[in-house]
């Protein structure tokens, strides 16, 4: 069964797997798209509050599912408009469940600038972020819904993430070589 959904606040630091004297360009610094990897998630007071797990689906270097415990989410890199993006296609369960989301606003602002409509109309999936990234933070929202298991439509939702560049970050919880100091790219999100 689809859980419901309540106002949520999540701060995520993403740690590079460049090297520290490499500036990150895409998400790939960060997100390890095509790699089965294992991690941490900061919840800003120095303490890692969950493990993530970063699985491909199949053989594609694109497509991921990000399990976050019992939680699922599949992401891919897709283009729209020109623009590259990360999508999240799809929410799922443990029990193998999948529920498709669909976006039918989605709004971009770049600094403290206007918003400007990138979505207008129903598409499949909801993109979170940017593939490329940008110089200076930018704030990405979604109004759209999750679609029932019959594919009929299912809850509504709306969605705000809200990306800062790349900036050097003290982490205790990271793990692996390296130091506790790594570039790293935070976001923040709310929905409900």
């Amino acid at each position: 069964m689809l859980r419901s959904f309540s106002c949520v606040a999540a701060c995520l630091l993403l740690s590079s797997w460049a090297t520290a004297s490499l500036t990150a360009e895409t998400l790939d610094d960060y997100y390890p798209f095509g790699m089965n990897r294992d991690g941490f998630v900061d919840n800003s007071s120095g303490q890692a509050h969950s493990i993530w797990k970063v699985r491909k689906v199949g053989g594609s270097n694109t497509e991921y599912n990000v399990i976050w415990g019992q939680d699922k989410e599949r992401f891919k890199v897709r283009t729209y408009n020109g623009t590259q993006y990360i999508f999240v296609n799809s929410f799922g369960d443990n029990q193998g469940n999948w529920w498709g989301v669909r976006a039918e606003t989605v709004q971009i602002r770049y600094g403290n600038g206007p918003w400007q409509t990138i979505v207008s109309g129903d598409i499949y999936g909801k993109p979170v972020g940017l593939y490329n990234i940008p110089e200076q933070q930018y704030t990405i929202r979604v109004w759209g819904y999750i679609k029932k298991s019959n594919g009929t439509r299912g809850r509504d939702f709306y969605w705000e993430h809200k990306w800062f560049p790349p900036a050097y970050t003290t982490n205790h919880q990271w793990e692996g070589s390296g130091t506790s100091t790594r570039l790293a790219v935070k976001k923040r999100q709310c929905w409900w």
